[in-house]
């Protein structure tokens, strides 16, 4: 599987460096000014903001099911340090790396796997209530004139069927060795939280990208911004699932272009990719360093 995806990442870079060679007068073209730089930072900014919410949501998650732990370290530390994991080896190691380290600070084998399961059912499960919006929005506009994408909102449906199933046939999870749902956690209130959290993550993400839009390309032809958060949100989620991928790199972009593509010029769609890619590792980067220093900050208060 890991062979698979990386040879997409291959295959990939190899065509966005053909798409890139071909749109080379853009990037001649393209300047490098003050407004731009402020532009990249807020953007770096808001993209950490945005990581903060899958962390807290990951976090939540699994002291559901194990609310006794008193972990020695913060998880939030324990998350972000472990997502820098997805650039170097690759996709489902920042996911296996968590695992572990979480374990070591006491966490159930049963209790992370559901809080792994219920982090990915609710990305998918946005991206797909995203993913609607957007085609009932668009489609007259001729934004998104690609059929396939009309079963990406049926994603929608995954996080509330598996939680359903949690709730109500806890036999088949005692059977599988996990954790049931615990009966003080009310199935509304569990998916509102998970739909909202996760929801504000592809919204303040998608502005990181909406901020470099006008930044970096100055162009009126950009398109709205719901369409943007929906293009950034399938296009993530694509690179998210792609194993052996470093933090979906290449499987991204190609996505991104492919999208954008409909409401811009495909030199300017390149562009914004690639320019993206910085803003996104520089927002990791920054979530990682700001815990890192909260986390010392509470030892030395301790």
């Amino acid at each position: 599987m890991q062979l698979a995806g990386r040879t997409l990442v291959i295959v990939s870079l190899g065509y966005l460096a053909i798409l890139a060679w071909s749109q080379r007068h853009a990037f001649n073209n393209w300047e490098l000014s003050p407004e731009f730089i402020f532009a990249f930072i807020l953007s770096s900014v808001i993209y950490c903001a945005a990581g903060v919410c899958i962390a807290i949501a990951w976090k939540l998650t699994i002291r559901r099911f194990d609310p006794d732990v008193v972990p020695r370290s913060s998880m939030l530390e324990v998350y972000t340090s472990t997502q820098l994991a997805k650039y170097l080896p690759g996709n489902v190691a920042h996911i296996a790396g968590r695992h572990m380290a979480a374990r070591a600070q006491g966490y159930s084998h049963s209790g992370l796997i559901l809080a792994t399961l219920y982090e990915l059912l609710g990305i998918l499960s946005v991206v797909g209530i995203i993913s609607g919006i957007a085609l009932g929005a668009f489609s007259e506009r001729n934004l998104i004139a690609h059929p396939n994408l009309y079963f990406v909102p049926l994603l929608g449906c995954l996080l509330p069927a598996f939680a359903t199933a949690h709730k109500f046939f806890p036999q088949l999870f005692n059977s599988l060795r996990l954790h049931t749902l615990p009966v003080n956690v009310g199935l509304p209130k569990l998916l509102t939280f998970l739909y909202l959290i996760y929801g504000a993550f592809f919204v303040l993400a998608g502005w990181s990208l909406l901020i470099l839009c006008y930044a970096s390309l100055n162009s009126a032809s950009i398109g709205d911004t719901t369409y943007i958060i929906f293009a950034f949100s399938l296009a993530w989620v694509l690179g998210y699932l792609t194993p052996g991928a470093p933090s979906g790199l290449g499987v991204r972009e190609i996505a991104l272009v492919y999208l954008l593509s409909s409401s811009m010029t495909e030199s300017d769609a390149v562009i914004l990719a690639a320019i993206f890619r910085l803003s996104t590792f520089a927002g990791d980067i920054l979530l990682w360093l700001v815990t890192r220093f909260l986390t010392s900050r509470q030892r030395v208060a301790l």
